[in-house]
């Protein structure tokens, strides 16, 4: 098992790197800090701005949750996270009185806009439809909360609406149109959906470029100049210790880097710390920690964290009991407690997100009658297609091939055993004998699938049948959320579709929940 299985599993050789386990989250609360000074009404205020207004309370505890901004709300686990948050904080008020407020966090200071820049669609063919944004005025390096919605996104939208199907495509395109062209950036406009995807549940959208944010996390940059490199030796430690237990490491720091970034000019830059003073190398700049302090002070702004950081500036702008990660996630979080000690913050539940299967009964019905397991679905399409004719495919001529295999195998196995036995010690009959058996039922397979390819148009069907199952439950050979967005949901259950997923998924379940719609 990986390392997400045996921290689930509570393996004992892991509890040193963690504060709580996830089963304990609902049996007693959890050790967490304060609001950040100006959260509260920084975060209600933003809710008013992106049109689902919420209201937060100054003693709630916070579950939260957070995703890379990619368009059309990139993959399907960004809804399941938002999802599981909701339901852990209802569950989590429920078992220790008191608010618990869900919070999904908008990633929008990564800038790694090669990682979110396309979204796929499953289309009314049921096949995977790529739509990739190319704004004309992208900045290398820029933030996606300073990556702007251009009217390029206009057109994904037209594309996604004509090659995709639903009673409620023109109404949630409409909407996406309207969005696009209100949002302020790439991070934006995916608040502006997230937020309406949600927009009748308590999840709060927050995007940490906000000034109240960059204030309140000043402190943990402070720190961070004061203290260069020491969480970045933690990080790197504890990265080897999980490599040492076979665990592979999910971040790991040049031991010179620091865990924050510079903006200049829209560009994100990466800090370094050579002993004496701070370095930009993308900018040629060599920054004394007096001159980092002062820009701290003035601007802070341009100060962002990086993968390390960031799960500590969460911690300092909210009272975060849980967090809600996926596996990548999760396994780079058990990398963290020590990180969390040297900033004096206390580290919350790494919880793991919900995983869902989304079906239309068509599909489903068709998944069953092919009969593979879970896992042959992600088998290459070459491989699948012969088994699925074998399988599906009915004539006379099969029937009579198929009536006799058995007896054949069957037949071939004896002789090979008898000859193996007469041979004794001479095993070049028995590998012969081998030999023969494996070509005579190669053979036979190669008979059977002609056979099958004869009744071409009932092979056409099949064929067709399969592309749809796999197209929808395995796409590109990866489980469906990690490659669809929800819009292809959206226009065929339109925005009814989000509160019947939170009613359905169970946050708790840790396999894949399997949803039929």
């Amino acid at each position: 098992m990986g390392l997400v299985e045996d921290y689930l599993m509570r393996d004992p050789a892991l509890a040193r790197f963690y504060a709580t386990h996830p089963c304990e989250l609902l049996k007693c609360p959890v050790e967490h800090g304060a609001w950040g000074a100006g959260m509260v009404d920084a975060l209600t205020a933003y809710q008013e701005e992106l049109g689902a207004p919420k209201a937060v309370k100054p003693g709630s505890t916070v579950i939260a949750t957070g995703q890379q901004p990619g368009i059309f709300t990139g993959p399907l686990y960004s809804i399941y996270k938002a999802i599981t948050a909701i339901q852990l904080a209802e569950r989590y008020s429920a078992a220790h009185g008191g608010e618990a407020t869900p919070v999904f966090w908008v990633a929008g200071d990564d800038h790694d806009f090669e990682e979110v820049r396309t979204a796929y669609l499953l289309t009314k063919h049921f096949e995977p439809l790529a739509l990739t944004y190319a704004p004309d005025n992208y900045v290398e390096s820029a933030a996606m909360y300073q990556t702007p919605a251009a009217p390029a996104l206009h057109a994904l939208i037209d594309e996604a609406a004509a090659k995709c199907s639903g009673e409620f495509r023109d109404e949630v395109a409409r909407f996406l149109h309207d969005s696009a062209e209100s949002a302020a950036s790439v991070s934006h406009w995916f608040a502006l959906v997230m937020a309406r995807l949600f927009r009748d549940t308590p999840l709060c959208i927050f995007e940490p470029h906000l000034p109240a944010a960059r204030k309140a996390a000043m402190p943990i940059f402070a720190h961070e100049i004061a203290h260069p490199l020491v969480s970045t030796a933690k990080n790197n430690a504890t990265a080897a210790a999980l490599g040492d237990m076979g665990y592979p490491p999910q971040v790991v720091k040049g031991a010179d880097e620091c865990n924050f970034f510079l903006d200049f000019q829209g560009r994100r830059r990466k800090v370094l710390w050579d002993g004496a003073s701070f370095q930009v190398p993308a900018e040629g700049m060599s920054i004394s920690r007096d001159e980092m302090n002062t820009l701290l002070q003035e601007a802070p702004g341009r100060f962002s964290a990086n993968v390390v950081l960031r799960p500590v500036v969460q911690q300092t702008l909210f009272p975060v009991a849980a967090y809600v990660g996926g596996p990548g996630e999760m396994s780079y979080w058990l990398q963290l407690k020590e990180v969390f000690e040297h900033f004096d913050t206390p580290m919350p539940v790494v919880f793991p997100r919900a995983q869902a299967l989304l079906l239309d009964t068509k599909t489903r019905k068709l998944r069953d009658k092919f009969g593979f397991g879970h896992l042959e679905w992600y088998d290459p399409m070459e491989s699948l297609e012969p088994r699925a004719l074998r399988g599906v495919v009915r004539n006379p001529v099969l029937d009579a091939l198929r009536e006799h295999r058995a007896g054949v195998q069957h037949a071939v196995d004896a002789l090979v055993s008898s000859i193996d036995r007469s041979a004794g010690k001479d095993r070049n009959p028995g590998e012969r004998a081998h030999q023969f058996a494996q070509h005579t039922m190669s053979n036979l397979d190669k008979l059977e699938h002609s056979f099958a390819q004869a009744d071409k148009q009932q092979s056409e069907a099949v064929r067709a049948q399969l592309h749809r199952v796999v197209h929808t439950v395995a796409p590109f050979r990866k489980p469906q959320e990690r490659v669809y967005c929800i819009v292809s949901w959206l226009f065929e259950h339109g925005w009814d579709l989000i509160p019947r997923l939170v009613e359905r998924l169970d946050a708790t379940h840790h396999g894949v929940q399997e949803l039929e719609l």
